[in-house]
């Protein structure tokens, strides 16, 4: 349907709606500001409207974000032009678009803030005008460069991102003549070359293609002085025309242009080509397959308005038919019951819709009709959400076990049906990511602060659909960003995942990692809407504070986390004081989470904690964050008394999981001469070696699979039982009386710089805590099971957390270290050891990568070490 089509559906609605009774009515209760000096103008505007029409709008007027003024919501809108807005803020009323055919790019700036005030459906119908090709084909080939860096900058532009594919087909001389063909992205330059339409010499299409891989090179390439060339220049330039040179047809340039500008670059071309171009000028023999000439379209109206609309009908086994339709190049399907008299009325009906002659790729007398190749066509094969419950799992690693047990990066990423995605860590192995992430999708990707880091905030990589976010550094030097979240975004569903694992091969695939990971439907938008929940609340909060204002926050309120089966422990770095405030991060929240999932434990409670890495460790920590463990309020050192002369402050009942020199030596994938897994295992020598250090309840991390080490992080927490006290008629179920202990997972090492250090305020003398570390994990209470109220006769020697279906990762009960056993301990600074021996690199820079479907994608990797 066209987009006049589409505006008159609207007309007989947009006449109940008066834009200018509206924007001066006195009723409005929203003074937006909008624009700066001198391009400045003030708008009014009704709340309600805009929290229906705009997401953006939704989340800016909720009573957590904005305070009223005279009872009137005040915003600043600097960045939207007024001319832009007045245009937006009329369509939000009337659902009608006032355009100026004469000037497109105002339609392109009004795209780009729809966008950012996420207004969808201006969204396409802004895109549906700009594809008019009556109107607006000369100013999108005029502008491709510019347009084509915004469509992969926004993959969700799907409408405009098909019409310039259709364009390029159809206008590839005009393209490749342009001043702008040099600096265009790979996928246009391949789209050029696979069409008919291109009318030019292929002598002249094969040199403008070598121009434009020269233009590639980082360095200066003179194509006239070959003879000057490296054989390292001619596997660069083969790598940058992989993709063009087939398609390259060849036997179109006669022999002396062939001798004259093909032969000398042999080193660039597959041998097997190259052979059979020989064979074609030596014997007039074709032995490829063979290509039709080049020729111009003299009919491109006609042939854009056959490529915007496509279907396909096949009839099945089952009895139902199944139509493929492509709409402006987005693709969807749907298998139905139906009669064939049905199916061409449905035909027919489209067909006087869009004006134009759908081709027939079915048939009736046919059992089974095999679809057309047919580029834009998308299948339903992907899978919908599979964790609604939540769940918690172990990483994969080849070769030891079934992998349905565990999980995988790929299967939680589906990689095909990716909308949008937050990912963060503190370590990035971009080369390997990028094999796991759609190219033609946004990516907002949180990492640690480094040195090659500009500021603060979003910053891009060059060419490509990601957005990096620095977070705000820690003042103290200790600090690093070690959240590792994942927000994916799919169709009506989003996926929260919060592990262990950097983003990086090693963490994924060769050692073992925990993960939470729990899908969230779109929620019912008949029901009121109250605000996010807590659990969406701690998400929102740490992509605020990390500098994310935009993009994925306003995503948030669309989903229904009323099912949310873990409370999550944040850690910002700070000083928090109050108890309310140290009770929103590090050990403080997890006093809060027992506290009220729990109750209060005066008992004693035997604790285990995992850990990859130890921090300082100390008995005033030791008994704060067993506090915390039974919901007791933590408890400064100097708020206690102090110990009488001789006395000793007892440890509390914990033991620290770590593994021994011998077992990270012994360990499969420690390789020092290549990257090493043990480079996560950090505990220091000197903090070991001091005095207060508490040696005596350090434990043995020995993998249920066995060789391998573990990078995963876990609390396990097991309240006291009396067997002599098995009541009559237990209670089942999820209830706090029937609680049996509760477990974390996630990102937090056992140290004080990720779960906070509680210290009295000199100033107020309040309680405080302070964080170095960014830091994400859950918490998740243990229910018990009816076989706990009649335990069997080898209760003592059962792994209880095993029953209770949690992966707990190494062998219980941890034994302690033999007399002859260390723990693994590192000499050299904690984070810079860890940065450099997992990345075996020492500088970034920038270089294409080679990856399927990826074009022209640039992006800071990791040079490796001078090996001398």
């Amino acid at each position: 349907m066209t987009f006049q089509l589409m505006q008159n559906l609207f007309d007989k609605v947009g006449k109940y709606f008066n834009y200018k009774q509206y924007s001066t009515d006195t009723n409005y209760d929203v003074i937006l500001h909008v624009g700066e000096e001198p391009n400045y103008k003030k708008f009014y505007a009704h709340s309600a409207t805009l929290k229906i029409k705009s997401k953006y709008f939704e989340s800016a007027l909720s009573k957590r974000w904005i305070n009223k003024e005279d009872d009137y919501y005040i915003l600043n809108i600097p960045n939207i032009s007024p001319k832009v807005f007045e245009i937006i803020l009329r369509f939000m009323y009337t659902d009608k678009i006032l355009s100026d055919k004469t000037n497109p790019s105002l339609l392109f700036d009004v795209l780009l803030a729809a966008d950012r005030l996420c207004i969808d459906k201006l969204i396409d119908y802004t895109q549906i005008l700009l594809t008019d090709p009556t109107d607006f084909t000369n100013f999108l080939l005029d502008n491709l460069l510019e347009i084509c860096n915004i469509t992969n900058l926004f993959p969700h532009f799907q409408i405009l991102q098909r019409h310039i594919k259709v364009l390029v087909r159809n206008y590839p001389t005009r393209i490749f003549k342009s001043q702008y063909f040099l600096e265009l992205p790979e996928n246009i330059i391949i789209s050029c070359l696979e069409s008919d339409n291109l009318n030019l010499y292929e002598i002249n299409i094969w040199n403008n293609v070598l121009d434009w891989g020269i233009k590639q090179f980082s360095r200066k390439l003179n194509k006239r002085m070959i003879e000057d060339w490296t054989m390292e220049d001619f596997m660069e330039l083969e790598e940058k025309l992989e993709n063009c040179i087939p398609l390259i047809r060849f036997h179109h340039i006669n022999s002396k242009d062939f001798y004259k500008a093909v032969v000398p670059f042999q080193p660039i071309i597959p041998g097997r080509i190259y052979n059979n171009i020989i064979k074609y000028h030596l014997t007039n023999e074709i032995s490829i397959p063979f290509c039709s000439v080049r020729r111009p379209n003299l009919r491109e109206n006609e042939v854009l308005l056959e490529n915007k609309t496509t279907m396909f009908l096949s009839f099945l086994e089952s009895g139902k038919y199944v139509v493929y339709l492509n709409f402006y190049g987005v693709g969807f399907s749907q298998d139905f019951s139906i009669s064939q008299s049905l199916v061409i009325e449905l035909i027919e009906l489209i067909e006087l819709h869009t004006r134009c002659v759908l081709p027939k790729f079915f048939s009736f007398s046919s059992r089974i009709v095999k679809p057309p190749s047919f580029k834009y066509i998308t299948t339903m094969t992907d899978k919908g959400p599979r964790y609604l419950d939540g769940v918690t799992k172990l990483t994969y690693v080849p070769g030891y076990g079934n992998e349905d047990n565990y999980v995988k990066i790929d299967d939680l990423i589906q990689k095909s049906s990716l909308k949008l995605a937050f990912l963060s860590s503190m370590i990035v192995d971009f080369v390997w990511l990028f094999t796991k992430l759609p190219n033609n999708r946004q990516i907002i990707l949180a990492k640690d602060w480094d040195e090659n880091s500009e500021s603060q905030g979003l910053s891009g990589i060059p060419n490509t659909n990601y957005l990096i976010v620095h977070a705000p550094k820690a003042e103290s030097k200790f600090g690093c960003f070690h959240a590792k979240l994942m927000l994916l975004i799919f169709d009506n569903w989003m996926r929260v995942v919060i592990s262990s694992g950097n983003l990086i091969s090693q963490d994924w695939e060769l050692c073992e990692n925990v993960v939470f990971v729990q899908d969230f439907p779109s929620r019912d938008k008949s029901k009121e809407y109250n605000g996010l929940p807590e659990f969406a609340q701690t998400i929102n909060d740490m992509l605020v504070t990390m500098g994310l204002k935009t993009h994925i926050i306003p995503r948030l309120p669309e989903y229904d986390y009323s099912k949310a089966k873990a409370v999550l422990i944040p850690s910002i770095p700070g000083i928090y004081k109050g108890m309310d405030n140290i009770k929103k991060f590090g050990h403080g929240r997890i006093c809060k989470a027992v506290r009220e999932l729990c109750g209060e434990r005066e008992e004693v409670v035997q604790l285990e904690v995992q850990s990859s890495s130890i921090g300082s460790l100390n008995k005033q920590f030791l008994n704060e964050f067993y506090r915390s463990a039974r919901g007791l309020d933590p408890i400064s050192a100097q708020s206690r008394p102090r110990p009488k002369k001789g006395e000793v402050v007892p440890l509390p009942p914990i033991n620290i999981v770590y593994p021994s020199k011998k077992v990270v030596d012994e360990s499969k994938y420690n390789n020092p001469a290549k990257v090493s897994i043990a480079s996560t295992i950090c505990l220091s020598e000197q903090a070991y070696n001091k005095d207060t250090f508490p040696k005596e309840i350090l434990r043995n991390c020995i993998s249920k699979r066995n060789g391998l080490l573990m990078h995963s992080k876990f609390i396990l927490a097991k309240y006291q039982e009396d067997l002599n006290e098995v009541p009559t008629d237990p209670i089942l179920g999820e209830s706090q009386e029937n609680i049996g202990g509760w477990y974390y997972c996630g990102s937090h090492n056992f140290s004080e710089s990720a779960l906070g250090k509680i210290t009295t305020s000199r100033e107020t003398k309040q309680l405080q805590i302070k964080i170095n570390n960014w830091e994400l994990g859950v918490f998740l209470p243990i229910y018990k099971k009816k076989e706990d109220y009649n335990p069997s006769e080898d209760h003592d020697k059962r792994d209880w957390f095993c029953d209770h279906s949690i992966p707990v990762p190494y062998v219980r009960p941890p034994p302690p270290y033999k007399s002859d056993e260390m723990p693994k301990l590192k000499k050299k600074n904690f984070l810079r050891y860890i940065i450099r021996d997992i990345s075996h690199y020492h500088e970034s820079s920038i270089i294409d990568l080679d990856l399927p479907n990826n074009n022209n994608l640039k992006c800071f990797i990791p040079l490796e070490k001078d090996n001398k």
